[in-house]
């Protein structure tokens, strides 16, 4: 807005000072406007009409003081034809001194101004307003509009003749008034300035941005009124709906209101023409100011006096005459007026006093006054002035010559302008006929087209009328048998998962009661065996009692034997047995004894029937647990890594894979069912058969070629290669070239929430909120799915896709690195931790690599993972280091809720609309965020997709990248630290050798052992999560991603983007190649080997794109290819450790810093942050 406001206030009489002082009363009517007359809204009458071609100026009455002291008022009243008469010089007034409104000023006393005192005044002239209304003549440019269209679509010209109207006000006087600063002095009586300012103030409530009201102060009487509708343009004369002509009979100037329609185009035009040339030929420029009101002074009669006006005193532009030095003294205006003058009287400092035009000499350009009334009269009253001046002929021959000229030159400028502007206005008018010809053409082939449209669409509307009833008892119909299949379904589910238990449970028992039976039969043979040794024992010891009692009786027996009579008859009961005989004739077949083994026979009895108990107590034994086997009737199948994982053998527990030893929490979700809440093909999308996640969502904002959003979700995103490169292209391997160790970083697959997330959060407030809990909501809008929505995910452990993730990768590297897998009967080791989701990862990718079978092919060595940090873990290293899980390490925590604050602000006004009462807040919508990518990978489907734009889902993922880049990345004070252990165990591998020395997480346990750690292995397979993973790529020392990222706004062209590197199932790997030469790194002209000996380079790939070594390690070289020589990289690695201070940042002492303060992931010490 301009700086200064102005008030434009008209004192007006009906008759002259010298009518009220008893002469004779004008001829011409007078329109007396009261205080409330509006300049613009109030009709003014029409005393005469003007008409465009030509102005005269209306003859111009003398005022008061020059009727009453003129001696030459005679002149005054002569006429001058078209002469341009000069107003007189007031010699005769000097200025004041100029004195400060807001601390010199007199008192304000408001006083009775008399039409004596004012007609005494040099502006004291006839005033009358000229008025062009602009709205007349637009209703008569649409009324002739409207006749003229049967005229065909040929372009014509209209004519708008407007003869403005001419209303005389009478005489008088006009103020203008400018605004100044409220002062804080104070007046003679001791008032505050600014208390008076509000009590003359004009309008209290005045909206200066709503201000209309323009005025051009000081127009040249030369333009006429079509001239000055010229000058302002064409546009302006659409913007203005009111023009007001102000002119005084004592000025050769007139003043101009211009009412705007709206505040805007005021302001811009004001901009514009402030300050512009009337004319190329004339000096005058163009002052244009806003006008804050305009009001009308008049007496009530033509006898009275006006009411309280303020007037000045030290007015500088109000000269005083003799009479005025002893008359009253005005009132000043109130303190924030300013009185400005509305006629072109300049001051000469020269000569001391008012002139009205100087004319500057152009020989020595000093400003000299026109001659004055004391100078010798032109004998011609044409080239005099009202007050006797006069200019010479020759001067006005000039002057009408060089004016001649100059209007000649511009009007034929101006006609070959017009002529030029009429030819383009030819031109344009035929293409715009062409244009509407084939406009026309175009709208009856729509016409027609229309007409065929709607007999189309009324005849399908009838149809789909038909449809609609049809599809109405269709869907009932299949929401009964829907109902029913779904019952039954369960049923048959139920009854076969019953029927497949009790056969798994059936058929066990069968094979162990088969095994039971056949031990019964076993040992029922030996127990026979047994029963016989026993009787022939008995039979021995029998007849060697009978013996005995033959020697004492005194017989003697030689050469006798004792044989076993062999049984005879039918088995069971009345079997008979002969007794053992002593026959002295001839040897028993089965036994012999020599009497000669005399006192040694009974020791060596005793030794065999102990003997035989023990073999029978063992027989025993083994038929009791052959006999409990076969009762028992469990048919469960356990699963087990290998035999040396049984619970009862004596390996280590880091092998035992079951039962798990620290799985973690593992409560599953609801099963999926897809084809039944998949709401796809959604409208505007083409079908796509079902796939095991629905990713065809229609988002807002989103266009064809855009990035899916389902890439937007950060850590959580399923996987998917990486859309774009971290900096390099993509080259196969050289031929000669062969990669010769692969190790292998790979995250888990697609996982529930993890335990107390935040989507369990918003679940349990939804529900609350759906079950009268803690309220009784009812969701509206996009949010009505809510009212019957259940929360239906478990907890941490892995949904379906995220096993078919890491069995994908796994046949993935089959084929890409299959042929380093020996094959030679061996096993190699791969490493995992005890956690649910991890073990169950490395063995879906296990099952990808080497089949079912691969316990043939692969032992998992599991390392101890829980929040204690009790077990060295470089797999989970943040469990090591305790300042990673406290305060100091919540940088990307807290710039993620700030940039969450800015990109959720819509998406959270819009949510909260559509959940009256909930109290929906930006917490809220970042979790419904995250249940999106949720439900996703556990259900197939999730409705929370759809809430937001596809900006805010951009959103989303920055918000991700900021929050790894301040918790877990260069921005973290433990960001090396949690990674860098594992970092010794790959540079351990490629030099070879194990690690004796407990650094970091290293530990020594599992590293220094080669059953364990194996150092000379191809193919090493390692299992982490995501954080992890950050942070040994930050302890490795990738800094083209130590960038610190703003946190109110996206940078697009960034390297770190979560999505891309660590979607569920990511995976690092790093290659060893070894070339027969140095390779060229310049790869894009080709593989060029250098001269040089066998070379060894290593290759990292992060989700199948290459990371280019010398973006972040200079030394390795601005290769194509992304690729380091080995050794030079294992040079940069050598001092990683100590980098990291590892003691400092995961146990140290400091304090918390601002995100971004820390740039390359180690933490600062308490002085350096002070410092």
């Amino acid at each position: 807005m301009p700086p200064y406001f102005f008030h434009l206030k008209l004192e007006l009489y009906p008759t002259p000072a010298t009518v009220a002082l008893g002469s004779r009363s004008p001829t011409f009517k007078v329109f007396r406007p009261t205080s409330s007359t509006d300049v613009f809204k109030t009709p003014l009458p029409a005393h005469r009409s003007s008409t465009w071609a030509s102005y005269s100026f209306p003859k111009r009455p003398a005022s008061a003081e020059a009727i009453s002291n003129s001696p030459s008022s005679r002149a005054s009243s002569e006429t001058h034809g078209d002469a341009l008469l000069l107003p007189e010089r007031s010699l005769n007034h000097r200025s004041p001194s100029r004195t400060n409104l807001a601390t010199g000023s007199p008192a304000l006393t408001p006083t009775k101004l008399s039409h004596e005192e004012t007609a005494r005044d040099w502006r004291y002239s006839q005033v009358e307003i000229e008025s062009i209304d602009m709205e007349e003549l637009i209703q008569a440019k649409a009324g002739r509009s409207k006749s003229s269209a049967a005229g065909g679509l040929h372009t014509k010209a209209v004519y708008l003749p407007s003869d403005p109207k001419t209303t005389e006000l009478g005489w008088g006087v006009v103020h203008l008034y400018r605004d100044l600063e409220e002062g804080d002095g104070h007046d003679a009586d001791g008032q505050a300035l600014s208390s008076l300012t509000k009590k003359f103030s004009v309008k209290d409530d005045f909206n200066q941005d709503e201000c209309t009201t323009l005025c051009i102060l000081a127009v040249p009487s030369w333009m006429m009124p079509s001239d000055l509708l010229g000058f302002v343009g064409d546009q302006a004369r659409e913007d203005v709906s009111h023009f007001r002509l102000i002119r005084t009979g004592r000025a050769n100037k007139y003043m101009v209101l211009l009412k705007f329609r709206t505040p805007r185009k005021a302001r811009e035009w004001q901009k514009v023409y402030n300050g512009r040339l009337f004319s190329a030929a004339e000096p005058e420029n163009c002052h244009v100011v806003f006008i804050k009101s305009v009001e009308f002074l008049t007496p009530v009669s033509s006898s009275s006096e006006l009411g309280s006006f303020p007037q000045n005193t030290h007015d500088p532009f109000t000269p005083r005459s003799n009479k005025s030095l002893t008359s009253k003294p005005h009132a000043p205006p109130p303190p924030n007026l300013l009185e400005l003058p509305t006629c072109p009287h300049v001051w000469d400092y020269a000569g001391d006093g008012y002139v009205h035009r100087l004319i500057q000499s152009k020989p020595d350009s000093r400003l000299i006054d026109l001659p004055s009334s004391a100078r010798q009269r032109h004998e011609n009253e044409a080239f005099r002035s009202e007050g006797g001046e006069m200019v010479p002929r020759e001067k006005m021959e000039s002057m009408a010559a060089e004016y001649t000229y100059l209007l000649t030159s511009q009007l034929e400028g101006q006609r070959r302008y017009f002529e030029e502007q009429v030819e383009r206005a030819v031109g344009k008018a035929e293409m715009a006929g062409q244009r509407a010809e084939e406009a026309s053409r175009k709208a009856v082939l729509a016409a027609s087209s229309a007409e065929e449209r709607d007999t189309e669409r009324a005849e399908h509307s009838a149809i789909l009328a038909r449809l609609e009833i049809s599809l109405a008892k269709s869907e009932a119909a299949r929401k009964k048998f829907e109902t029913m299949a779904r019952d039954f379904s369960a049923q048959l589910r139920e009854e076969k998962t019953m029927n497949q238990g009790l056969l798994e449970r059936i058929k066990i028992s069968e094979q162990k009661a088969e095994s039971a039976k056949a031990e019964v039969e076993k040992l029922k043979a030996e127990k026979a065996d047994l029963e016989e040794m026993n009787h022939d024992l008995t039979s021995f010891i029998s007849a060697q009692e009978k013996v005995k009692a033959l020697q004492e009786a005194g017989e003697e027996v030689e050469e006798g034997g004792i044989g076993v009579v062999e049984k005879k008859g039918k088995k069971g009961k009345g079997r008979k047995k002969e007794d053992a005989r002593v026959r002295s004739d001839k040897p028993p077949v089965t036994f012999v004894a020599k009497l000669w083994l005399g006192e040694h026979q009974d020791k060596c009895l005793v030794s065999l029937f102990l003997i035989i108990l023990w073999q029978f107590s063992m027989l025993y034994r083994r038929f009791a647990v052959a006999a409990v086997a076969a009762g028992v009737a469990d048919g469960s199948v356990v699963r087990r890594q290998s035999a040396s994982s049984s619970a009862s053998s004596n390996l280590p527990d880091y092998y035992v894979t079951k039962p798990e030893l620290l799985p973690g929490p593992t409560p599953t979700g609801v099963p999926a069912f897809l084809a039944e809440t998949n709401p796809a093909p959604f409208v505007g999308t083409t079908y796509i058969p079902p796939q095991p996640l629905e990713t065809q969502v229609p988002i807002l904002g989103q266009v064809g070629n855009d990035e899916s959003i389902y890439h937007y979700h950060g850590q959580l995103s399923h996987y998917f290669p990486a859309s774009s490169s971290f900096g390099v292209d993509e080259y196969p391997l050289p031929e000669n070239a062969s990669i010769v160790q692969l190790n292998m970083l790979s995250r888990h697959g697609s996982r529930y929430p993890t335990k107390g997330a935040g989507v369990e959060t918003l679940a349990n407030r939804i529900k609350n909120y759906t079950t009268g809990v803690s309220g009784d909501v009812t969701f509206t809008g996009k949010l009505s799915f809510l009212n019957g929505w259940k929360y239906k995910l478990g907890e941490e452990i892995l949904v379906p896709v995220g096993k078919q993730e890491l069995f994908d990768s796994g046949v993935l590297h089959q084929y890409m690195y299959g042929h380093l897998n020996p094959n030679n009967g061996t096993k190699i080791i791969a490493r995992t931790t005890t956690q649910d989701r991890m073990l169950m990862s490395a063995e879906y990718f296990m099952a990808g690599f080497f089949g079912l079978d691969w316990t043939s092919n692969a032992t998992l060595v599991l390392a101890r993972e829980n929040l204690t940090g009790t077990f060295n873990n470089t797999l989970a290293g943040y469990y090591n280091c305790p300042n990673s899980n406290k305060a100091v390490n919540l940088g990307g925590t807290n710039a993620t809720t700030k940039w969450a604050s800015i990109y959720l602000a819509n998406a959270t006004a819009r949510l909260h609309a559509d959940a009256p009462g909930f109290n929906w807040t930006v917490t809220d919508s970042y979790n419904a965020q995250s249940l999106c990518a949720y439900e996703t990978v556990a259900l197939g489907y999730s409705a929370f997709c759809g809430l937001f734009t596809y900006e805010e889902w951009e959103g989303y993922e920055y918000s991700v990248d900021i929050n790894f880049a301040g918790n877990n990345m260069f921005n973290s004070p433990t960001g090396r630290a949690v990674g860098v252990g594992y970092v010794q165990e790959i540079l351990a591998r490629l030099e070879h050798h194990v690690i004796t020395s407990p650094e970091a997480q290293i530990n020594v346990t599992l590293d220094n052992n080669t059953a364990t750690f194996p150092i000379n292995q191809s193919l090493n397979f390692d299992f982490s999560h995501d954080t992890n993973i950050a942070a040994i790529i930050t302890a490795f020392g990738f800094t083209q991603f130590a960038e610190v990222l703003p946190t109110d706004h996206i940078v697009r062209n960034r390297s770190l983007i979560v999505s891309h590197m660590e979607p569920f199932g990511a995976r690092l790997d790093i290659e060893v190649i070894n070339t027969p030469s140095p390779l060229s790194g310049d790869r894009c002209n080709g593989t060029v080997y250098e001269t040089g000996p066998p070379t060894t380079y290593v290759h990292f790939l992060l989700s199948q794109r290459t990371l280019p070594l010398g973006r972040s390690f200079p030394e390795c070289g601005n290769r194509d290819d992304g690729w380091c020589e080995l050794q030079t990289w294992l040079n940069l690695q050598s001092n990683k450790l100590a980098e990291a201070e590892y003691e400092y940042s995961c146990f140290g002492n400091y304090s918390a810093v601002p995100y971004g303060t820390i740039t390359n992931g180690v933490a600062l010490s308490n002085e350096t942050f002070t410092a």
